[in-house]
């Protein structure tokens, strides 16, 4: 082969080169969350699928923090890295009134199972009401400084309503990795959210816009779009469940 064919040869291959660092292949995530029942997911190729379940609740009543673990059996195939999904209960009233020292609390115990789990990814799910928000941001901000030490750094969301995800978004400048919008059981969030059901929609805050919390018994939105798709069921999960999230999800 002549010099000027390998000179041509080698600038094609350049460019395809750059051409690949500029459309990185995104490959997409199926998220199980498994809630408080007895679930068997040892059919989920931890490969292939990943598992969020719920450790435990926070009920916060009265100036008080109630801690609830779970108490459900949770089967996982060998090599899961599940994560970790600490949902969080309060009334308007009471929540305005934690304390430094409660959030503190609540900081150390959530990354203290985090550590017992050896998970890397921990979520919060709070439908924290506008009120609640001083004390949600608070939190938050202590469990980032919580992680920051641990390395690699655990990968930290939550739970979004689809109005936060929103123009004006209140979650732009929390120290979040990803917030997921829950496009299920949204009650007064229907209307908001009906428009990230149909294709080629997305939502206005950035920490919103790659990934979707759905259902397997309401509508979804076409779940190609996301780059990590995290699935609810209302009965526990099985391989049809899961090949059907899949046939779903397929480019």
């Amino acid at each position: 082969m002549t010099r000027w064919r390998w000179l041509l040869l080698s600038a094609l291959l350049l460019v395809g080169v750059i051409a690949a660092s500029n459309h990185p292949h995104r490959q997409r995530q199926l998220v199980l969350w498994a809630w408080e029942r007895p679930e068997d997911l040892r059919f989920a190729n931890p490969r292939a699928t990943q598992v969020a379940y719920l450790a435990g609740t926070y009920t916060l009543q009265n100036g008080a923090v109630l801690w609830h673990p779970r108490r459900q059996p949770l089967l996982l195939a060998t090599g899961t890295q599940p994560t970790v999904v600490m949902r969080i209960e309060a009334d308007p009233q009471t929540t305005s009134n934690m304390t430094s020292e409660q959030i503190a609390g609540v900081t150390h115990q959530i990354t203290d199972t985090l550590a017992r789990t050896n998970s890397r990814e921990l979520q919060i799910d709070f439908d924290a009401f506008r009120s609640q928000r001083d004390f949600y941001r608070a939190l938050i901000v202590q469990l980032d400084s919580a992680l920051a030490p641990l390395q690699p750094k655990p990968v930290l969301s939550i739970t979004a309503l689809a109005s936060w995800c929103g123009e004006n978004s209140w979650l732009h400048s929390l120290p979040i990795d990803h917030a997921v919008p829950m496009l299920f059981r949204m009650g007064v969030e229907q209307r908001i959210a009906q428009r990230y059901l149909s294709a080629g929609a997305s939502p206005e805050e950035p920490l919103c816009r790659h990934t979707v919390g759905v259902s397997l018994e309401e509508p979804r939105p076409p779940l190609r779009d996301f780059d990590k798709v995290y699935a609810f069921s209302d009965t526990p999960w099985t391989p049809d469940k899961l090949a059907l999230l899949q046939r779903e999800a397929k480019p």
